[in-house]
């Protein structure tokens, strides 16, 4: 089963995504990870919200090794690479 690491706290947000995806998926919020950093979402636009949080979330989570095995860390990263790439 793939997990989804999905960037809320937000209970109803993630209710959402589950209703919208499936039971295909396991699915981690923020809660899951009591250490991470809260992000200020102060872009003029969702778009630069969502960016915002994605590099800040990338780089607590590349700063410390033990938030996930290697192969995970290496899979986030290719995802941030191709997503970078897509806009």
């Amino acid at each position: 089963m793939t997990t989804l690491l999905i960037a809320t706290r937000n209970a109803h947000k993630v209710g959402e995504i589950r209703a919208i995806l499936g039971a295909s998926f396991q699915f981690l919020t923020l809660n899951d990870f009591p250490g991470a950093p809260a992000v200020i979402e102060d872009a003029d636009t969702f778009a630069g919200n969502a960016t915002k949080k994605a590099v800040e979330l990338a780089r607590w989570l590349a700063a410390d090794n033990s938030k996930f095995k290697i192969q995970n860390r290496i899979s986030f990263w290719r995802t941030i690479r191709a997503w970078k790439w897509t806009r």
